[in-house]
């Protein structure tokens, strides 16, 4: 598969990520997870929906690689970059990785139980009810999801990243 254009299906419209109309470009060049997330918001999730897993890894098959891969990434690459962007206070840069890294937080919570992201329609309560969810997660996410372009939401995502980075480890551990 080289580039395929697909509509982006109406269970993934939800602002900021998707609107109605909107389409996710799914490359077949693409080789690594990292590579795909910044390409765009929930691909892997999109490509299972349309049962389109080649030339796409299933992550959720390696929850242990891909919850590694998501917090040193966010440690090492995102949370410095939004610390300077926020310093300099350019909102306007710091918004779109803002969203980048709740859309990756959202399918890790997914992910390591083994699932993909089916839809973003009340995915703030459907990351709630998984048993290594954070306290107030809930909640934490419907802020950052309201206002990517805040400072506070750059300190709530860091939080649950924190959090969140220990309780996949301790899950993951139980449940091998």
């Amino acid at each position: 598969m080289g580039k395929r254009l697909v509509s982006v299906p109406p269970e993934f419209h939800q602002e900021p990520f998707y609107k109605a109309g909107d389409t996710a470009e799914l490359k077949g060049d693409v080789h690594s997870i990292k590579e795909v997330w910044q390409n765009g918001y929930f691909l892997h999730d999109i490509a299972s929906f349309y049962n389109m897993n080649e030339p796409f890894p299933v992550p959720w098959s390696n929850p242990e690689e891909v919850t590694k891969l998501a917090y040193g990434l966010w440690k090492e690459e995102g949370r410095p970059q939004l610390e300077n962007l926020f310093k300099a206070r350019n909102k306007t840069e710091a918004r779109p990785l803002i969203i980048m890294y709740t859309a990756i937080y959202i399918q890790v919570m997914h992910w390591v139980n083994r699932q993909p992201v089916r839809s973003l329609q009340g995915v703030t309560e459907a990351v709630s009810a998984f048993q290594y969810a954070p306290l107030n997660v809930s909640d934490r996410l419907q802020y950052i999801i309201a206002s990517p372009n805040q400072f506070h939401a750059f300190i709530t995502l860091n939080e649950l990243y924190i959090e969140s980075g220990k309780k996949w480890a301790v899950f993951l551990m139980k449940n091998k």
